[in-house]
This record gives structure tokens, C-alpha cells and sequence, in this order.
């Protein structure tokens, strides 16, 4: 009698640990947003005087592309490569420029990139 209440304990005590581990990895911190996958062009530059389109000689010269699993690249006359992360509404890019490293804070809507480039701010849209 004793190994068979010893044995309803132990499945008991799995069973709530399986759903232990299911709740948590429902929890997502992201809200719903989809993820900023492709490759987004620098649109609008903001230079102090509100966000204005961009003059540029080329639509491609500045753009970010975003990969699945949280690297990227972003190309601005030359190719450098980051990581990015997502929390809810705020979008981090960390890339590596001569051994320093740099972060950059964004805002994601589920379509456009508003990018605080130092200070400057720089719409990107796909």
C-alpha cells in the first residue's frame, strides 16, 4: 500500500512540474508585436527640426537587416553586423565597432524602427 501512495506521490510531483514548465514557457514578454524581420530603409532623419524625409542618392545607402534569430546587419556605407533583442515595444541593437561596444535604443511599432542613432533620431520602414 505504502509504494503505491510513494508512486501517486512521485506522478503527482511530475505532473505539477510539467506544468510548471508549460506556464513558463507560455510567458513571453513580447506583446503580441511581430518580430522586425527583413530589411528596413532609412526613410526620415530627424536633424532637430522634426522627422523629414531623407535626401539620399540611393533608397538602399542606409538600411537594417533583420534576421530571426536576433542578429542583423546594418549597412551604412559599410556592413556591420549586430545583435538584436525585443521587449515589448522597445527594440535593442548591439554591434561592435573596433572593439567597442555600442547599444542603440529603439522603438517598434509591428512595422517601423524609430532608431535614437546619437542623439538622432531615424525612421526606418520596410
Amino acid at each position: 500500500m505504502k509504494t503505491y501512495f510513494d508512486l501517486n506521490k512521485r506522478l503527482l510531483t511530475l505532473l505539477i512540474a510539467l506544468l510548471l514548465a508549460a506556464s513558463f514557457a507560455a510567458c513571453d514578454t513580447n506583446t503580441g508585436l511581430p518580430k522586425p524581420e527583413g530589411t528596413f530603409i532609412c526613410t526620415q532623419v530627424d536633424y532637430g527640426e522634426g522627422l523629414n524625409p531623407r535626401i539620399s542618392t540611393s533608397d538602399e545607402d542606409e538600411l537594417l537587416i533583420f534576421n530571426p534569430d536576433g542578429t542583423g546587419l546594418w549597412k551604412l556605407g559599410f556592413e556591420m553586423d549586430f545583435k538584436w533583442k525585443l521587449k515589448d515595444d522597445k527594440l535593442t541593437i548591439t554591434r561592435s565597432l573596433m572593439g567597442k561596444k555600442e547599444v542603440f535604443e529603439a522603438i517598434w511599432d509591428g512595422e517601423k524602427i524609430l532608431l535614437d542613432y546619437d542623439g538622432t533620431p531615424c525612421l526606418y520602414e520596410k
